[in-house]
């Protein structure tokens, strides 16, 4: 199974996920923004792709709606990546914190899952809203979106994975199944 087998490839990149610092993770995020507001024409060009596709498919307005990018879309991409550096880091908040009769202390902490699956639909957006969430709480994560947003959601793999690379952090630490 392909998922497997990416999966197995992405723990020990994920184990360097979780052990990351709040600022480390952020500091992934600000470069994603960066990358997003850069490359918006990268983007462009690759929806454009898209978008021909689907109106030649037959895709309803509607769901062409959905897989357009505009330059404001893409920007309101890079800012929700930006705003989430805002966030406090969800990893290693104590959650509760007791001690039984027998004197025996218990402590339940927040941890990263590791890796994180996700499958939606043919919106490309969430393929950068996925993955900075991901990143965020410290897990690698596998992405599937609809097969409609291809050319779209490999480019912004490409840049989030160049984010990655740019911070220091294995590139598989986010993939993509097209």
């Amino acid at each position: 199974n392909e998922l497997q087998s990416v999966i197995q490839q992405m723990r020990q990149t994920a184990v360097t996920l979780s052990l990351l610092k709040g600022d480390a993770k952020n500091h992934i995020l600000h470069v994603l923004s960066g990358l997003l507001d850069r490359r918006t024409a990268d983007i462009r060009t690759a929806n454009s792709k898209a978008m021909e596709a689907a109106a030649a498919g037959g895709m309803s307005e509607a769901m062409q709606d959905r897989l357009l990018l505009t330059e404001e879309r893409i920007h309101g991409m890079a800012v929700s990546a930006e705003k989430l550096t805002e966030l406090p880091d969800p990893a290693g908040r104590i959650l509760a914190d007791w001690t039984r009769p027998n004197g025996l202390h218990i402590l339940r902490k927040s941890v990263p899952f590791g890796v994180v699956a996700m499958i939606y639909e043919s919106r490309p957006n969430v393929t950068v809203d996925a993955a900075s969430l991901c990143l965020k709480s410290g897990n690698a994560c596998v992405l599937r979106g609809g097969k409609e947003a291809h050319y779209t959601n490999s480019i912004l793999t490409d840049i989030i994975q160049q984010a990655l690379t740019e911070c220091g952090i294995a590139a598989n630490a986010v993939f993509s199944i097209l």
